[in-house]
């Protein structure tokens, strides 16, 4: 049991890293959006 587990451990290690991106990737693309969306709304402010 503990030679498959050592053996799994790259591919647990791979989806830990996959989760970890998506994560970033999520969490880094959110505040853009809210920023380019409080931009956005400024400048239809700022046109009215």
């Amino acid at each position: 049991m503990w030679l498959n587990v050592v053996a799994n451990l790259p591919d647990v290690a791979n989806v830990a890293n996959l989760h970890v991106t998506l994560l970033y990737l999520v969490f880094c693309s959110m505040p853009i959006d809210i920023f380019l969306r409080l931009v956005l709304r400024n400048r239809t402010i700022e046109i009215r």
